[in-house]
């Protein structure tokens, strides 16, 4: 199989993008959104809304009453809108700043902490909040914009004028536990146990911390691992961790 024709079928079965008879350049714009989405999917049951999906289940039967179908219905919009509104602008400026080389560090904080803001404040039924209790955080934020940029690095179109070697390790409990790991457990063990919280990743809501980490993390890669970027290094250590847990 070509690689164009590999490209497009993974961008359909995975990410849900069909760009018809356009080329995959023509359509730079329009995949990151759906890499977002995507990317949303692997943090979303960390994610502490109002109403459980089974609840709106229980909301929305025939026998429930009239104004909890609605308040079901009313939740779901907002959702939904709440969901694919951050995907559409995960890429665009934040203050100004862009996604690129220069600008990356500022860029990167700013646009977590505009995910966590919109995540916390947006309401449904005029004053109703969709998250528990500004329960959403920097971990979940990260994993959400991370995750986005690693698609597409995956994809080979990150953004013009942004070079893998910036990109930041998405953290997840597979990559902590690999952090942590001693070389006799895992080949991308590093060690670093004093670098790592206590708390789960999602519960992560200092960004200053996290790019202790982050820093920490891509220090001793470049130490150990000469030829691999900490990006390459995160996918070889997931993986990893991730069939020691499937064969257990």
């Amino acid at each position: 199989m070509e690689y164009k024709n590999a490209l497009e079928f993974l961008l359909y079965s995975y990410f849900g993008f069909d760009g018809g008879t356009k080329k995959i350049e023509d359509n730079k714009n329009e995949i990151p959104t759906y890499c977002a989405k995507r990317a949303y999917l692997d943090l979303a049951r960390t994610v502490e809304f109002k109403y459980s999906t089974s609840k709106l289940d229980k909301m929305e039967k025939k026998n429930s009453p009239q104004n909890e179908k609605d308040e079901a219905k009313a939740f779901k919009d907002e959702k939904e809108k709440l969901i694919s509104g951050i995907c559409k602008s995960m890429l665009g400026d934040t203050d100004g700043k862009k996604c690129n080389n220069n600008d990356f560090k500022d860029w990167h904080e700013k646009k977590c902490e505009e995910i966590k803001e919109k995540m916390n404040k947006a309401t449904y039924d005029t004053n109703k909040f969709i998250i528990n209790e500004e329960s959403f955080t920097i971990g979940q934020s990260q994993k959400w914009l991370n995750m986005t940029l690693k698609y597409l690095w995956l994809l080979n179109i990150l953004p013009d004028g942004l070079n893998e070697e910036y990109l930041h390790i998405p953290v997840d409990s597979y990559i902590i536990e690999a952090v942590g790991a001693k070389k006799d457990n895992y080949q991308y063990g590093l060690e670093l146990e004093k670098s790592i919280s206590k708390s789960s990743w999602s519960a992560w809501d200092n960004y200053d911390e996290y790019m202790d980490f982050q820093n920490e993390v891509k220090k001793v890669i470049k130490e150990k691992y000469t030829s691999l970027t900490p990006l390459e290094w995160e996918s070889f250590a997931w993986i990893e961790v991730a069939k020691s847990k499937s064969s257990n």
